[in-house]
């Protein structure tokens, strides 16, 4: 499927100015496959929600990998009972480089957990603009079929920036 929604998506915001730190990131099939579902034509309003979850060796060494899980778990639950749950839609990232789950609407989204095994680093800066730029251009998507959308990121971690991002001075 290429990476052309992401790819006219970026061009559109950018063209409008602004969002400089993303012309610093290469749109590629990541991004791509985190803009995930389509509106339906019947949306009304759009509530995009970012859980950027770390998925450091700290987090296991800790002994934290069930409390992670069930965190999410219960952020999932509580936006599966919201009034509004027919306009939510979740993106869960790893921060060890990887897409969890792409926007999804919220009653379709299984529980957290499965494929979870924390090790490696902390790279926060490096995932944390990789998922924020999804949010954008799913935004910008939305806002070209006229549905508003208000957006809310939660980043879960036990620690610091440990990754070796290309984006450092």
């Amino acid at each position: 499927m290429g990476n052309s929604r992401a790819v006219d998506l970026k061009a559109s915001v950018l063209a409008e100015g602004g969002f400089t730190t993303l012309q610093t990131i290469d749109v590629g099939a990541q991004v791509e496959a985190a803009l995930g579902a389509e509106l339906p034509d019947d949306l009304a309003e759009s509530l995009l929600y970012t859980l950027i979850v770390d998925d450091s060796g700290s987090i296991s060494y800790a002994k934290n990998t069930q409390t992670v899980v069930d965190g999410v778990n219960l952020i999932i639950n509580a936006l599966q009972q919201s009034k509004q749950a027919d306009a939510i839609q979740l993106q869960i990232w790893l921060l060890n480089g990887r897409l969890h789950m792409p926007f999804t609407f919220i009653k379709d989204v299984q529980p957290f957990g499965s494929g979870y095994q924390p090790s490696g680093g902390t790279p926060l800066f490096e995932m944390a603009t990789q998922a924020l730029t999804t949010v954008v251009l799913k935004t910008e998507e939305n806002s070209n079929y006229g549905v508003p959308t208000r957006t809310a990121s939660f980043l879960i971690t036990d620690g610091e920036d440990t990754g070796y991002s290309r984006h450092r001075t």
